[in-house]
């Protein structure tokens, strides 16, 4: 297993066990077993970095459950959904599909794509600096946000994520109102504070995120190009007090989670 004991090694310092007792199994060694099981089980995708950072958040779900009954069968729960999981997700890890139509190169155009159609004064000037959306939005959609936020905070988007129908279509909302929250400070920036701010995201309420993220969706944010602000004039206020209720509850929620996460 040495092959993956390397890019593990945040998810050893995150996830360990405080004892220091050699019968004691640690976290983070369950959660290696799961990587190698899987990458041995799956020889065209095997284990690329970066994967940890997606078992993690399932493990500690599962691992921190109340009922010691459930916690007991933590492993084999994370294996299960972490297969689901990167059903949907392998593409981005598969380095020859990088520039087909399903891997990561195209769903960072698409994302920057939507960017222009939504804010093309900021898309402007992340070009015109020669920003690409390889150099912030890779990581932030191949790990599903999963290291650009505390970990309470990406249950959170997480929960959201795993509920939409349509969930990486919401992934890419939600990466387009972290945009958005930055929106002045980059158009005042040069290219090194512009990438540091992507790079290195500022702590947020995501609650709030994922409402602006519906916002987005809904086609009810100022910003959208033309044809959007007309969707969005159209809709009647029955469907704007159900928007703003649906974003106090998210907000609610995520209040909720990061309350209990503390305990």
């Amino acid at each position: 297993m040495k092959f993956i004991a390397s890019p593990t090694k945040k998810a050893e310092k995150e996830y360990a066990n405080v004892v220091n007792d050699e019968n004691v199994e640690y976290h983070w060694q369950v959660v290696e077993r799961i990587l190698f099981i899987y990458s041995k089980l799956n020889p065209g995708v095997k284990y690329v970095q970066g994967m940890n950072e997606i078992i993690g958040p399932i493990y500690y779900v599962l691992a921190s459950d109340n009922d010691d009954e459930w916690a007991r069968y933590a492993e084999a729960d994370a294996y299960y959904c972490f297969q689901l999981l990167m059903s949907e997700i392998k593409d981005n890890f598969i380095k020859t599909l990088d520039n087909s139509y399903c891997g990561i190169e195209s769903l960072m155009s698409q994302f920057h794509e939507r960017l222009q159609i939504c804010d093309e004064a900021l898309y402007k000037h992340i070009t015109d600096l020669a920003i690409k959306p390889q150099f912030y939005a890779f990581r932030w959609l191949s790990l599903l946000l999963s290291q650009e936020f505390p970990l309470p905070d990406v249950i959170t988007i997480w929960d959201s994520l795993f509920s939409a129908t349509n969930r990486f279509n919401l992934l890419c909302n939600i990466c387009l109102a972290m945009l958005e929250k930055e929106r002045d400070e980059l158009l005042s920036a040069d290219f090194s504070t512009c990438l540091r701010l992507l790079q290195n995201y500022r702590e947020i309420d995501v609650g709030q995120l994922i409402s602006f993220a519906h916002e987005l969706e809904d086609g009810l944010y100022a910003r959208c190009s033309s044809s959007s602000i007309d969707n969005r004039n159209s809709k009647n206020q029955v469907e704007k007090v159900f928007s703003a209720q649906k974003s106090k509850l998210i907000a609610s929620l995520s209040n909720f989670i990061k309350t209990f996460s503390k305990k």
